[in-house]
């Protein structure tokens, strides 16, 4: 198995342990959290199905069903096949959605220098206020959802073993990220100062 599919299928497999139910749909599945319906990546149609005969159209009406009947606001289908993504993102923007490319690394070399600062493994609870100050720095997140966004992570340590690393300047928390683990597959997540 090549990494992008081994990442792909851990992504996967951290999807449906965070998710509270997940519904199949003609091409893929959405994933769905009904304790955080205003976040977008908690919320989403996944299409990485056979997408030959899929179209725009048929895509946004399976957002608009499946996320409309869960309750969310927005609409976000992520299309993983390039082939498929490229030639439909004209069309997305057309109807007046907006579109992103992301991107997946496969860490594969040693560092190439030494840590300036110690790092500790920490709970949640320790790293809270500084995930907290990181969402309330995006003007675009009221403090309602910097809130909800930020208890989400307590989600991730109880219900997916997630586990958060920080480092301290001066004694005062300074950076952190978060280790998602399954087996030997790993994804570093939320990376932030």
């Amino acid at each position: 198995m090549d990494d992008l599919t081994r990442a792909f299928e851990f992504e996967g497999r951290w999807f449906e342990r965070s998710s509270t139910h997940l519904v199949p749909f003609e091409f893929g599945v959405a994933y769905l959290d009904e304790d955080y319906p205003q976040r977008y990546f908690s919320n989403f149609l996944l299409a990485d199905g056979t997408l030959n005969g899929a179209s725009v159209e048929a895509l946004i009406e399976a957002a608009e069903r499946i996320l409309g009947e869960a309750g969310c606001e927005h609409r976000l289908i992520t299309v993983r096949d390039e082939r498929w993504a490229e030639p439909f993102a004209p069309a997305f923007n057309a109807l007046g959605f907006s579109t992103s490319r992301e991107v997946t690394m496969t860490h594969r070399r040693d560092p190439d220098r030494d840590a300036d600062l110690p790092v500790e493994m920490v709970p949640f609870a320790v790293v809270r206020p500084l995930i907290e100050e990181m969402y309330r720095e995006d003007p675009n997140v009221p403090d309602e959802v910097a809130l909800l966004f930020t208890e989400q992570h307590c989600k991730y340590e109880r219900v997916g073993g997630a586990r958060f690393f920080a480092a301290r300047v001066d004694g005062l928390l300074a950076g952190n990220c978060e280790l998602y683990q399954d087996g030997d597959d790993a994804q570093v997540e939320h990376v932030g100062t």
